[in-house]
């Protein structure tokens, strides 16, 4: 079919339709069929249609007419076909086309034709088909077509193609479909295809889709058809349909109220924690008033990752004792001190207001953190009123050990978090992942969102409902896609490109975010244990679990399972600790080291049932020569034989196996931390020098994935350890794990 020139500003389809009553729906309408396409369902001939409010241009249809009529017709109204569709009636040729009224341009047709023919048509013309059709006669496939002269468009067809090929052709061409039809052949779908370069149109094609559905994502993704064919499958209706998007409407960006500020980051704590001064001002820089509805700030991640925000306006912000309405050339200014998690390298600052006249505004901007001495840390982009996040930038690419094997594994995962005040619809979440000329993978990822449940102490999926709402007003949402993919060994990196499709108050609007792609290397080591153990919560994180946020994202929990995977021997719902197989077992230190920081004070809690309040938990941070920590947390109170000062070798014992602080049961959680050239810290991958699978058969190579491994740990040596007169200023306690 002919493509649009611009989208339509009234529009209608109907996927089962007879002709006179498409013919009352046109003169109802006042509308211009786009596209006719006739199939038989339950033994009746129907036609799937798609018409536009028509401007003024002269056009005529007929769904029931033999091509030598048809060609009458054209030439009697100087018309020029724009959807040509050709059935089988009796045997015989009917042809279901829609004309206009030619303005010059050249054109051809040919309505019973096979491909090696049009192909030599359409060099011989130097067309471009904008209408490709198939039907069978005598046994024989034959297709109707239509092609104007090209004018240096690029373009493709395939006449003959699989589902599969056709999207990577698309892919590869970076093409949009502007013609399709599906059909079976041999007992197996096919379809006959048309595509341009595309010009930055955002678009879809689906095929095998009922009415229903069909008609939801027209309404969620602000989009009209560009081409639609109806089929009888298995009984039931299916369509195949090529949608574009209308051009999506400019947010309303909060530009009356400047921003500036600075970020620096104040100190370092020895498990990567930070604490960060804010120096803020804003400025109301408008002739009328302005009520900000919210104010909020956050210190986020280098991919702007958001664990929690700070309420300007609420008591305790930093501008608690302002009003929300600041009146004209008003400003407000501020300085806090805010501690965050690891690796936080800007404040994130977003705003809501409303204006004299009742319109609502947003704003989203950032305030990198500097370090003195360090590199500035990479900025952000930021798209209100939904704000999408990653938990890195960039995104790393581990190797990592999965299924008795070495994979190259990816981590998608971040947040939105909708700023706007009102609900959003998610339409639809996609990640591209391209080193150089080559597409990696480009998915389509699951509308799969959760977030953590305070009354649960765990991550809680969030209910789509059914009109595909998703994010309340102020709500966050969790996604985690985790995968392996096929990188090229000879790439070190390449580009992720995230993007969201969603709909807020009847318009629809798409944020994305681009993060640079590394290759990272895990630090090899030894492991802190001896004997078979399970590794849990470990880095190829595909669900979520207790690690899934950025400052433990490569950290490992180690326990001990019997054959029935229980990691206690009591047969009470309520074991001690001593019933769990892991308690007291010895932990040996990963890499040479000097102890900066140790303690073992705090209790325990009991098997599964934790203290309350719950205290800090006992643990050990290792500095090593090269400014890394290693950390080791969740020991038994009263086991740590080191003190802060000693140096300590790879496989001397650091303590034993507990269960204090943040611990659902007996484990030893550990992790590995390394100084980014931002200045702050950052979790790391980790790999072992004498790791091998349970069986003993095979050493594991890369970051060991969640399984059971057996290590042959070096026996920490009978010596004295040493302690050094550290002159140094020691970090703080780390927060509780």
């Amino acid at each position: 079919m002919s493509e649009l020139l611009k989208p339509p500003k009234a529009w209608w389809w109907h996927p089962e339709i007879d002709p006179a009553t498409l013919g009352q729906f046109l003169d109802d309408n006042k509308g211009r069929l786009i596209s006719l396409k006739s199939y038989i369902i339950n033994g009746k001939r129907m036609f799937a249609a798609f018409w536009i409010k028509n401007e003024g241009i002269s056009w005529w249809w007929n769904p029931d007419v033999d091509a030598p009529t048809l060609g009458q017709m054209l030439y009697n109204n100087k018309g020029r076909l724009i959807s040509l569709d050709v059935h089988v009636t009796g045997n015989h040729a009917r042809c279901a086309g829609v004309w206009v009224k030619n303005n010059g341009k050249a054109w051809w047709w040919n309505p019973n034709v096979d491909p090696a023919t049009l192909g030599k048509m359409l060099t011989k013309n130097k067309g471009r088909l904008i209408s490709l059709r198939t039907y069978v006669i005598d046994e024989v496939r034959r297709f109707a077509a239509v092609w104007i002269k090209n004018e240096g468009t690029a373009w493709w067809w395939n006449p003959n193609v699989d589902a599969v090929t056709l999207g990577q052709m698309l892919q590869n061409n970076q093409g949009r479909l502007i013609s399709l039809h599906r059909y079976v052949e041999n007992g197996s779908q096919r379809f006959a295809a048309v595509w341009v370069k595309n010009d930055d149109k955002t678009w879809w094609w689906n095929h095998g889709v009922d009415s229903d559905w069909l008609g939801e994502q027209f309404d969620l993704f602000c989009t009209y058809p560009m081409d639609l064919v109806a089929y009888e499958k298995n009984g039931k209706r299916r369509i195949a349909c090529v949608r574009y998007q209308y051009p999506l409407k400019p947010v309303n960006n909060l530009n009356d109220l400047q921003l500036t500020g600075m970020g620096t980051l104040t100190t370092l704590n020895g498990n990567g924690g930070q604490t960060n001064t804010l120096q803020i001002e804003i400025e109301n820089t408008s002739s009328t008033s302005l009520t900000l509805d919210y104010l909020r700030i956050a210190p986020i991640t280098s991919g702007g990752y958001v664990e929690y925000f700070h309420s300007a306006f609420e008591p305790g912000g930093v501008f608690a004792s302002q009003s929300k309405t600041m009146t004209s050339l008003q400003t407000y200014n501020a300085t806090r001190n805010l501690g965050s998690p690891s690796d936080r390298t800007h404040f994130l600052i977003q705003a809501t207001s409303t204006n004299g006249s009742g319109k609502t505004e947003y704003l989203s901007r950032l305030i990198p953190i500097e370090s003195a001495g360090h590199a500035m840390p990479t900025d952000i982009n930021v798209t209100p009123p939904l704000y999408l996040a990653l938990w890195t930038k960039p995104v790393e690419i581990v190797p990592v050990w999965v299924n008795d094997k070495q994979v190259d594994w990816i981590i998608v995962a971040g947040q939105i978090i909708n700023a706007s005040g009102t609900d959003i619809r998610i339409a639809q979440m996609g990640a591209k992942l391209t080193t150089g000329n080559q597409t990696v993978f480009e998915k389509i990822l699951p509308n799969e969102f959760y977030n953590w449940d305070i009354a649960t102490n765990w991550w809680q999926s969030l209910t789509v409902k059914s009109d595909q709402t998703l994010v309340d007003s102020g709500q966050w949402a969790h996604f985690l896609h985790g995968f392996q993919i096929d990188f090229p060994d000879s790439v070190v990196g390449g580009q992720l490109t995230v993007w969201l499709n969603y709909k807020i108050d009847g318009q629809c609007q798409t944020t994305v975010f681009e993060a640079v792609v590394h290759r990272i290397l895990p630090k090899t080591l030894l492991s802190p244990v001896k004997g078979i153990w399970i590794w849990g919560s470990t880095g190829n994180h595909e669900t979520y679990n207790a690690h899934t946020w950025p400052a433990h994202r490569h950290d490992i929990d180690l326990g001990i399972v019997d054959k029935n995977n229980k990691s206690h021997g009591s047969s009470s719902s309520s074991p001690s600790n001593s019933d769990f197989y892991c308690w007291d077992k010895p932990v040996y230190a990963m890499r040479d080291g000097t102890v900066i920081e140790a303690d073992d004070s705090n209790a325990d809690n009991n098997g599964y049932t934790t203290l309350s309040p719950l205290p800090p938990p006992n643990y050990v941070l290792v500095e090593h020569n090269d400014g890394d920590i290693s950390g080791y947390y969740h020991f038994r109170q009263n086991s740590v034989p080191v003190t802060v000062g000693q140096t300590v070798e790879a496989g001397d014992e650091l303590g034993r196996v507990g269960n204090s602080g943040g611990s659902s049961e007996p484990h030893l959680h550990f992790g590995y931390i390394v100084e980014r050239n931002t200045g702050r810290a950052t979790m790391h991958p980790i790999q072992f020098s004498n790791l091998l699978t349970e069986d003993s058969s095979t050493a594991v190579t890369g970051h060991p994935g969640n399984g059971i491994y057996n290590s042959v740990t070096k026996v920490a040596k009978t010596r004295k350890l040493r302690t050094l007169n550290l002159k140094r200023i020691m970090r703080k306690r780390p927060r509780p794990r």
